[in-house]
């Protein structure tokens, strides 16, 4: 057998020039591969940050935690993390030039949350490490018309925005109107500016929100009420509702079907549970203000997200027709080798190799080669993945409002290795078993490759005055063996079939983009 395999290694040498074909073949299908399943990870991984960046990095948030409760959820078994955050208040600013935005909104975050959970894009200064520290944003200077520096001193008359006539506590979630509200000054309170920031993002601060936000730093968690925000360790996020009703302290069969969207057959139904899950909610510790739901489904890998589900489902089809194409392109090759070597093996099995052997043979040869081919075609990939990520988010960065990510996980690799085998093992391996059938006469005679007939093969007139003699040649070699070309046309017609399909693919693609990302050269809409 080791006879076989050296001059297997020894034939690969001789015939260079179709070696390195196969080779450049192997590698374009495994780069491919590899380049796909590091852009699907690295869209994935982009939409992971850009998710933590709009909402916050946890899963659930709960409002009115007690600092008696602070010590519960640092010890639960279901937390991996838990940030803590105050909201201290509201105050007028003198100078501010927008009418629906008259106030400052401060609120406190722990040294945690600063640091991992809220992501704030410092452009001046750094974050505040005591509750006398502050860091504005800079949307107060663009839109507010108010210059403050860094290491200025600021003193606000801290407050709560109440509905006129009521108790009730307006938020940032509230637009001001003020004709309905009212402003009660509570404390005075002095901090210094050490940073200014972009505008926070969405959650922290809604396009309508009337406060410009200043965040300060909760260096003490002994007395007052909280909002905590959580992330739950990886295994309790397969039911994140049951870990939720858990630690609120409720039914978790009823807080699930009141948080999850049911069908009731009757409007009594409905109303008879709605009445259950009311009376359930009030016996739980706390509130929950928001659960993650599409971070979860992106770190627990859920495919019941469309997102995903739409992802991973263009991804399996991409590849299985990377895979279908580049096997009969591979295959093309190892089929002109075994013409090539016909005779040889021929005198193989004449001096006593098994056919077992022979199939061995052939499948080796496809082994060196992917041995060789596979760690550049990942290489290969994993860089062609790298540039266009770079240069999608260069020219996408405005249209989809975040910087795509290059990222490549161990599992991807490990993939496009096992793909990538595949591929090459049923290349191969109907060829071995051609190659593995040839008997001694046959192969000697050639009499498989070539047919000999009676008949005189003719070619149509239209050929020989398009293409000439060679035409006339070609056609007439075509006919004497049909199968020696058949995985050739079909190679063709495969690449053809696939080329026009993916370019229809990209060009829809890039339709859909543009209709959900396109310019709008307005600036109301009604």
């Amino acid at each position: 057998m080791n006879l076989l395999n050296k001059l297997t290694k020894k034939n690969l040498l001789l015939n260079k020039k179709r070696t390195i074909v196969t080779i450049v073949g192997i590698i374009l299908s495994v780069a491919l591969i590899t380049a796909l399943s590091a852009l699907v990870i690295s869209f994935k991984e982009s939409m992971l940050v850009f998710e933590k960046t709009r909402t916050g990095d946890y899963h659930v948030a709960f409002a009115h935690v007690l600092s008696n409760d602070v010590e519960r959820f640092k010890n639960n078994r279901y937390i991996e993390d838990v940030y803590f955050s105050k909201e201290v208040g509201y105050s007028k600013l003198d100078g501010i030039k927008n009418e629906n935005k008259p106030f400052v909104y401060v609120k406190a975050y722990d040294f945690k949350a600063l640091d991992k959970m809220v992501k704030l894009n410092i452009l001046e200064g750094r974050l505040p490490q005591t509750s006398n520290e502050i860091v504005i944003s800079k949307h107060l200077r663009t839109n507010g018309r108010v210059v403050l520096n860094v290491g200025d001193t600021i003193k606000l008359n801290i407050g709560k925005r109440l509905i006129k006539g009521e108790d009730s506590i307006l938020d940032q979630s509230n637009p001001y109107n003020e004709e309905l509200e009212s402003f009660k000054a509570e404390y005075d309170k002095e901090y210094k500016i050490v940073g200014i920031i972009e505008r926070p993002s969405y959650a922290v601060e809604p396009y309508t929100a009337p406060g410009y936000t200043f965040i300060t730093c909760l260096d003490d968690t002994n007395e007052s009420i909280y909002t905590a925000y959580v992330r739950y360790k990886n295994k309790y996020l397969k039911e994140p509702y049951y870990t939720t009703a858990n630690i609120i302290g409720v039914d978790k069969d009823i807080y699930k079907k009141g948080m999850t969207a049911m069908s009731y057959e009757t409007e009594d139904e409905y109303k008879k549970f709605l009445e259950t899950f009311e009376s359930e909610m009030e016996k739980a510790r706390y509130d929950v203000v928001n659960i993650n739901t599409y971070l979860i489904s992106l770190e627990y890998q859920n495919l019941n997200d469309s997102s995903m589900k739409v992802l991973y489902t263009v991804a399996a089809i991409v590849t299985l027709i990377i895979m279908v194409t580049s096997i009969y392109c591979i295959k093309n090759s190892f089929n002109i080798s075994i013409t090539e070597k016909t005779k040889q093996y021929g005198m193989l099995a004449s001096i006593g190799a098994t056919r077992k052997q022979i199939k061995k043979n052939v499948l080796y040869e496809a082994f060196v080669l992917g041995l060789i081919a596979i760690p550049i075609g990942i290489l290969s990939g994993m860089f062609a993945a790298f540039v266009l990520v770079k240069i999608s988010t260069f020219m996408l960065k405005e249209a989809v409002g975040f910087d795509l990510i290059f990222k490549v996980s161990v599992g991807s690799i490990l993939l496009s290795i096992l793909l990538g085998a595949a591929t090459i093992y049923l290349s191969a391996v109907k060829s071995a078993r051609k190659a593995s059938k040839i008997s001694p006469i046959a192969a000697i005679r050639n009499s498989d490759d070539i047919k000999i007939k009676s008949k005189k093969i003719k070619s149509p007139k239209i050929v020989k005055k398009i293409f000439g003699i060679g035409g006339d040649v070609s056609y007439k070699n075509l006919k004497r063996n049909n199968k020696k070309y058949r995985t050739t046309v079909i190679s063709i017609v495969v690449c053809v079939s696939v080329f026009i399909s993916l370019y229809s693919f990209m060009m829809l693609a890039f339709k859909t983009v543009h209709i959900q990302f396109k310019e709008m050269n307005h600036n109301i809409e009604v």
